[in-house]
């Protein structure tokens, strides 16, 4: 009945699987980001998705409000 970790820090390119183990559908939105439209999560099924530039990126459940993430990607030093 939420998103966990709560948040998670991870480098630039990498791919986050958000997988739904609940019994409820979910949906998967992104707060000021265009980076995809809202995604729904069915029950028991899996979303990835590449994160390829840096920066904090919040998410929700658009049915459940209260359930937050976050996700913090760090830029690659060149």
């Amino acid at each position: 009945l939420g998103f966990l970790p709560l948040e998670l820090e991870i480098n630039q390119g990498d791919t986050v699987i958000w997988k739904n183990k609940d019994s409820n559908a979910h949906t998967l939105a992104f707060e000021s980001q265009n980076i995809t439209k809202p995604v729904m999560l069915i029950r028991h099924k899996n979303y990835t998705y590449t994160f390829d530039k840096p920066g904090v990126y919040n998410y929700s459940c658009l049915k459940h409000p209260y359930q937050k993430g976050k996700i913090i990607v760090k830029g690659v030093l060149g």
